[in-house]
């Protein structure tokens, strides 16, 4: 197998508190070609001094989340493509721990398959609560769902020949997954997936995060129609059907997603009123 250059972009945002367990995983990856970028969103802690001690080469950019109620995450991560240096671009929040082989096999992935334009890497959520464990059941439907799991890890030619993110739509990377699938291009999957530390996750946190979410979805109906927009934005999903039967093993943390998720919907749905009606006024 070649050992071509593989670039990490990890986007933080007072993110001190998660860098080291993700810094740490991408350090001890089996796979030794790698750079990690880190671009910050104007934070106030000590990111940088710890990006550094990990040898991450670090930029500041993207709108500043304080005095710009925006999702400044797509930004930063197109500003890390447009700065790295590999044939390969993978791009992780703060708060996801890698498991060791995961570079190596995605790189694997690549060298088997040269018409291969993306891979998906599943998530496994854990964090602290009931909310928390909420999400890691929601997340373990996901797998394997088209219409939720999205590339994060690309050859760099194929953002360059297709586009990067497209950071106004609320929705970045299910808009490039559903751009490079009208193109008929191959996405593969790994097997080995991320871990998601959720942390002590609140219903709050969950809501504002939607809300940032939903001012931007309508430039996403817009841009792909309404039929593209309720298949991905539908509450009810095939997943669920497919996953009943697990979903019911946990009776409790079942109930919990369902009004969860029902909360989400409610903070992405507060966002697109605030974009469609509110914003001009405010």
């Amino acid at each position: 197998m070649n050992s071509p250059l593989v670039s990490i972009v990890v986007p933080t945002y007072y993110s001190a508190s998660w860098l080291e367990k993700c810094f740490s995983s991408i350090n001890g990856q089996s796979y030794e070609n790698i750079e990690l970028i880190v671009v910050d969103n104007h934070s106030q802690d000590n990111t940088q001094e710890i990006a550094g001690r990990y040898g991450a080469r670090f930029f500041v950019q993207g709108p500043d989340q304080k005095k710009e109620r925006v999702f400044g995450a797509p930004f930063q991560r197109n500003y890390g493509f447009k700065q790295a240096k590999g044939e390969y671009l993978y791009y992780v929040d703060a708060d996801m721990e890698l498991p060791k082989n995961l570079i190596s096999e995605c790189v694997e992935i690549m060298d088997k398959n040269p018409d291969c334009k993306a891979i998906i890497v599943a998530e496994e959520s854990f964090g602290i609560g009931f909310w928390a464990k909420c999400k890691w059941l929601e997340r373990r439907t996901y797998w394997g769902d088209d219409l939720v799991e999205a590339p994060r890890f690309f050859r760099k030619n194929t953002l360059e020949e297709f586009g990067y993110l497209d950071d106004m739509v609320g929705a970045d990377d299910w808009d490039l997954a559903l751009r490079l699938r009208q193109a008929d291009q191959k996405i593969l999957r790994s097997k080995n997936y991320v871990m998601h530390n959720e942390g002590a996750l609140t219903l709050m946190k969950l809501i504002r995060k939607r809300f940032l979410y939903g001012k931007d979805v309508i430039k996403f109906q817009k841009k792909h129609g309404r039929k593209r927009f309720y298949s991905y934005f539908t509450p009810f999903r095939k997943s669920y059907l497919k996953n009943f039967p697990f979903l019911l093993s946990h009776p409790v943390l079942f109930v919990g997603m369902v009004f969860m998720r029902a909360c989400e919907y409610g903070g992405g749905a507060a966002g697109i009123v605030y974009s469609k009606f509110l914003k001009k006024t405010v």
